[in-house]
């Protein structure tokens, strides 16, 4: 198990899944770190293969754990796309998708949108299209203060300014669609 706070590669991981555990399909257990994963009230997300995925996606989904800071960079490997596949960052407490608040990053079929989600409802605060997107690619969701940023493969691909839920410290992944999406290497680093 990894410990809270270590320097990586001059990176400071709060939260770190690797996912390198034996396939489960309706729990996700801990981070590598050690903080609890948490589920969407009647969702399930689980391990396949090395990847975290969300096994009844649908509706729309999400999966949680609490660094500790809300300041920071949310990062994962899109091993598989799907409809929508996603991270979130800031979430509250709630854990229902009609009171969902929080900032989301998703890829789609062929772009991305930036997201406020308040209570259960989006509001989109960026956007961009025809984006190539291939299985592997490494997405990052960076919120410092008001200034939110998201990057694919390293390169910045959409910026806005949101002080919603500037306190919160809940951040995951998220899916949605008839297909589950997979994501390996989550981290969160402080900024």
């Amino acid at each position: 198990m990894r410990q809270l706070g270590i320097l990586e590669n001059k990176r400071i991981l709060r939260v770190s899944d690797s996912f390198d555990r034996p396939d489960n399909a309706s729990i996700m257990d801990r981070t590598d770190t050690g903080q609890v994963w948490n589920v969407l009230l009647g969702a399930a997300w689980g391990i396949v293969s090395n990847t975290a995925y969300a096994s009844t996606p649908y509706g729309g989904s999400c999966v949680w754990c609490n660094s500790g800071i809300s300041n920071c960079r949310v990062s994962s490997v899109f091993s598989a796309y799907a409809s929508s596949s996603g991270i979130i960052a800031r979430k509250d407490s709630t854990n229902d998708i009609n009171t969902l608040k929080c900032i989301s990053l998703r890829a789609t079929s062929n772009g991305a949108t930036l997201q406020r989600w308040d209570f259960g409802s989006p509001t989109t605060i960026g956007s961009v299209s025809d984006l190539t997107l291939i299985n592997g690619d490494i997405w990052t969701l960076e919120c410092n203060g008001n200034s939110i940023k998201a990057y694919q493969n390293g390169i910045l691909r959409m910026e806005a300014t949101e002080s919603a839920y500037m306190t919160n410290t809940r951040h995951g992944l998220m899916a949605s669609g008839t297909i589950a999406p997979r994501f390996d290497n989550f981290t969160v680093e402080v900024i």
